[in-house]
């Protein structure tokens, strides 16, 4: 399989690496991995098999016959020398093609997408482009995702962070009671969100603290910014709050400029 163009950011990933964060390496798996684990049942693999993460088009040609899926469940068999485009959805983020068997990349400090970026030559994760050439592997499955839905509409729920007292009293009403937007200066490291501000007490002086995805970061203009699977490991703006694990894939799948809303995590 051959990248024959691509229009944004395509980049090969998997599971990621996890339990790296003592040696400041973020987690950098998917950003919604549900819908990874969609285009990977289409194609018969396991759930996390290592799948492109799409945020643009891309178009490819096949070197052997091979049979790519998508997060919608479409299904394309090639046979040598055919191309396929896989274009942009409006409602979504992010896309994802998972190829039958995952695309066969070998694994460095636990993950595919280290050794991969070192063979195309630069920083920035296993960004693909035009040239880069990549065959299947054998990480077949028959584990099904469980169901999942957008719900575009539904507020996302939140726990509290543990830095309150940066924080005016009412912050988590603040951010509950008000309709964000996600802004186009948003990446797999951070999604800034536009809004009301968040007022906060004092200047940036509490030490550097550990973090993770899904982390609501509050700079000093008050603009919360969410972190993503990119995330550094450390941080030094202020925590808010952070979106519940089982929401998270959800906020990532929504598009930029897409409304937001928060709700307080019940048990």
């Amino acid at each position: 399989m051959i990248v024959i163009e691509r229009a944004s950011l395509a980049l090969v990933v998997d599971d990621g690496r996890r339990g790296r964060m003592h040696e400041g390496v973020a987690w950098s798996g998917p950003l919604a991995p549900e819908l990874m684990a969609r285009a990977n049942a289409a194609a018969g693999n396991a759930r996390l098999a290592a799948a492109i993460e799409l945020h643009g088009a891309i178009t490819l040609r096949a070197t052997a016959p091979a049979r790519l899926a998508t997060e919608r469940g479409d299904v394309h068999a090639l046979e040598a020398g055919d191309a396929l485009t896989i274009g942009r959805d409006a409602s979504l983020r992010v896309r994802y093609l998972a190829i039958t068997g995952g695309f066969d990349v070998p694994r460095v400090l636990g993950s595919r997408t280290t050794l991969l970026a070192a063979r195309l030559g630069g920083a920035g994760g296993a960004a693909l482009r035009s040239g880069t050439s990549l065959s299947a592997g054998t990480d077949l499955g028959d584990d099904r995702p469980p169901p999942w839905e957008m719900r575009a509409d539904e507020p996302l729920a939140i726990v509290a962070g543990p830095d309150h007292e940066a924080f005016h009293i009412s912050a988590i009403t603040e951010l509950t009671s008000q309709e964000y937007t996600i802004t186009p200066a948003s990446d797999r490291t951070g999604t800034r969100l536009s809004g009301p501000p968040l007022v906060r007490r004092g200047p940036d002086t509490q030490p550097s603290a550990p973090m993770v995805a899904g982390a609501i970061q509050v700079a000093a203009d008050g603009a919360p910014i969410v972190l993503g699977p990119d995330h550094p490991t450390t941080g030094g703006y202020p925590v808010v709050a952070a979106i519940a694990s089982r929401d998270l894939g959800r906020f990532f799948a929504r598009p930029v400029g897409s409304p937001v809303r928060f709700c307080e995590l019940r048990s």
